[in-house]
């Protein structure tokens, strides 16, 4: 209402809403107030308006400057683009097309260009210089590149244009230095000019080209001579081939299920011959990459999908899946070398004999889910695309950008170095700007945790008088004991031991949780720079420091992923109950078997970690919930003989009857690991104990 009553003098706007303000009457008031006073009109990114769009915008400037009452000679148009080019046949085409869209005389626009300005060469004679570029001072380096020939001609190169990396081999060679130090050494260098503005000698641009991996290929001769060791197929190409450049053989497509890790090739058979499969790439591949990373499932998958019959046409066509490790299901299938690798039907002499799996789709793998699954697709190409190469790459580059300038006693995020990305993804652009902040955060307290255990686990400062008192009150206790063998001294003796053990090597019982979170929040990382990112997002779910390194905490600790890294994946670090090492009961079928309670306490440990913390059965407010992982849903334990109706937010506890299921976890371990039969009644009753005690010894090693 207030931009209606008093227009602006400037309006920035664009192309659709612009469009609407001269057909709406609510936005009248606008253009009656400056009817007559309307004087530039500025078009920015102008490298945009080709074709189509051109011709729309000159229509609707037309349109323009009729509603504002004005003549094309009575206005200024200006049209910027960065990325437009130069030369003489480039200002040529813009005078045109600012004349045709402006609807003015080709001689009234004028192109105005910028141009780098060289720097000032520094005058003096070259010397031969023992400076080390790699720690000279900026001021040193300009006047060491700026009076030698050789770097100066680089600079006078980068000033015309790009210069390949292998042209400053040599003149490095004279600095003792490779070509990146001296790339980096000539960035570094400026000076101070008369008006103290910071003149730089050659402020370098790196532009690096990365391809991405489209997918793995193999041959499928085991027999070739390029063949990788351990390996039971043939070469492996980074490019689609339909023959192995070293033997001829047919190459399929390398393949892998994401929950089990099995390796394949797949293929087509079509007619007598194998082909890869020809695969499009994923439109977006930061959506992509986003849902395979927060991919979230059930522990147990057990829900059976139905896969339709394929239709059998004239042209014999069958996909075909060879795993590196045959199932015992896998079948034979044979290839006639002699024939060009033809199909065969049996055996050939000279020919290849392989195991081929029951294929049923990208939803089953013959190891793992031979019976298909509802959720997401499992068995996935080795692809490695733009969102994998900029989440590594975007770390390495930052190291290497130079840290901003700040006031005395500023502290800055990465020493203020700075990196711009660009990508052809809207939605990947703002997917990967999200991954480096939640991937820059997970490095930083992965790097905190480890740092902190690591300390808890060296000796204390100043433990000196009390590790020489304590060897001291040892030696009187053993000339005690040796003279009077009393039982009181022996353990009074054997607690002192124990002692100085810890005081020498350091404590292996971890951090507490409490203490880990407290020490966390006194980080500046924590209490300023990561407190003002989420802070915006939820200012009172994260209203202080504290609050935000639980939630940083639980972020990497609330479950264990099957795939993704994380500090329990990476054997950085581990969660610790103490609660379990207090558990003293072991089951009657577990003792029996042989297990002890060391046995048993890990077992329990297992499912906490695999059962519980997998299917989000942890004391966690949705609101923090939706912030650690919005797909992975927050469950609750029922016990063994409650019934779940269908309801998804209810996870149950198995028993060792009707809720078995080999699969599951809890049940899984105990049927490998006590060598249990489901077949048999009596293994089934062992099952059901073990499964009714470990349920009563979760309740008691809560985390949360």
């Amino acid at each position: 209402m207030q931009l209606r009553a008093n227009p602006p003098p400037v309006l920035v706007t664009n192309i659709t809403m612009l469009e609407y303000m001269l057909a709406r009457a609510e936005d009248q008031p606008i253009i009656d107030a400056s009817k007559g006073k309307l004087r530039w009109i500025v078009l920015d990114e102008a490298h945009s308006l080709v074709g189509a769009a051109a011709a729309e915008i000159a229509l609707l400037l037309r349109r323009v400057l009729l509603a504002f009452a004005v003549k094309p000679d009575q206005v200024r148009f200006v049209a910027t683009s960065a990325t437009i080019g130069s030369g003489e046949n480039v200002r040529e085409q813009l005078q045109r097309f600012l004349a045709d869209v402006a609807g003015i005389p080709d001689s009234r626009v004028h192109v105005v260009e910028g141009r780098r300005r060289m720097p000032d060469r520094p005058t003096g004679q070259h010397t031969r210089s023992t400076q080390d570029i790699r720690s000279a001072d900026p001021a040193q380096l300009y006047d060491i590149f700026g009076r030698d020939p050789q770097t100066w001609s680089l600079v006078e190169r980068l000033f015309q244009g790009s210069v390949p990396l292998a042209d400053f081999d040599l003149p490095a060679r004279a600095y003792e230095a490779g070509a990146p130090d001296l790339v980096f050494a000539m960035s570094r260098a400026a000076r101070k000019t008369a008006d103290r503005e910071e003149e730089r000698l050659a402020p370098v641009r790196l532009h690096a080209f990365a391809r991405a991996v489209p997918g793995l290929w193999s041959c499928i001769n085991s027999e070739c001579l390029d063949r990788p060791s351990n390996w039971p197929f043939g070469r492996v190409l980074s490019e689609r081939a339909d023959y192995c450049p070293s033997c001829r053989a047919p190459v399929l497509e390398i393949i892998s299920c994401t929950e089990c890790g099995e390796a394949y090739l797949e293929g087509t058979e079509r007619g007598s011959r194998l082909f890869a499969p020809l695969r499009n790439p994923p439109r977006d591949e930061f959506a992509f990459e986003s849902a395979r990373e927060n991919e979230i499932g059930s522990e147990i998958a057990d829900d059976v999908e139905e896969v339709p019959s394929r239709d059998e046409g004239a042209v014999f066509e069958r996909d075909r899946l060879f795993a590196a490790n045959p199932t015992p299901a896998a079948r034979g299938f044979w290839l006639d070398r002699k024939a060009g690798w033809r199909v065969a039907d049996a055996p050939v002499e000279g020919g290849q004999s392989l195991l081929c799996e029951d294929y049923d789709g990208p939803r089953a793998c013959p190891h793992c889910s031979p019976e298909g699954r509802k959720t997401s697709e499992i068995m996935r190409p080795l692809r490695f695309g733009a969102p994998f190469i900029l989440g590594n790459a975007a770390p390495i580059l930052l190291e290497g950008v130079e840290p901003a300038k700040t006031a005395e006693g500023e502290r800055l995020p990465s020493a203020g170095r700075r990196l711009l990305s660009f990508t052809d993804s809207r939605q990947g652009t703002a997917r990967m700007a999200a991954k480096l902040q939640v991937e820059s955060e997970r490095n930083f307290v992965r790097g905190f945790v480890y740092h902190q255990l690591n300390a808890s686990m060296r000796p204390e400062a100043g433990a000196e008088e009390v590790v020489a008192k304590t060897k001291a009150d040892i030696e009187q206790l053993e000339t005690a004991f040796a003279a009077t063998r009393l039982s009181a001294l022996e353990g009074v003796l054997v607690e002192k031991k124990r002692a100085l053990a810890e005081l020498t090597s350091g404590s292996v019982n971890g951090v507490a949780w409490p203490e880990l979170v407290l020490r966390l929040a006194k980080r500046v990382e924590v209490a300023e720079w990561i407190k003002a990112v989420w802070q915006a997002r939820d200012e009172a779910l994260f209203s202080n420091a504290e609050q935000i390194s639980e939630f940083l905490l639980l972020r990497e600790f609330s479950r264990r992923p099957r795939r993704a890294n994380s500090m329990e994946t990476l054997g950085m670090a581990r969660l610790r109950n103490p609660t379990i090492d207090r558990l003293t009961d072991v089951p009657g079928a577990f003792r029996r078997r042989g297990r002890t309670i060391e046995d048993w306490r890990a077992y329990v440990d297992a499912l906490l970690t695999f059962f519980v913390r997998s299917n989000g059965a942890v004391s966690i407010s949705r609101q923090l919930q939706h912030w650690i992982s919005s797909k992975a849903k927050l469950k609750s334990l029922i016990g063994p003989e409650e019934q779940t109706s269908g309801d998804k937010r209810l996870q149950a506890w198995p028993n060792g009857y009707f809720r078995a299921h080999p699969r599951s976890r809890p049940v899984a371990l105990l049927l490998h690991g006590l060598g249990l039969d489901l077949s048999d009644a009596a293994d089934r009753a062992d099952l059901d104990e073990c499964l009714r005690a470990s349920t009563r010894s979760r309740s008691e090693a809560s985390w949360r």
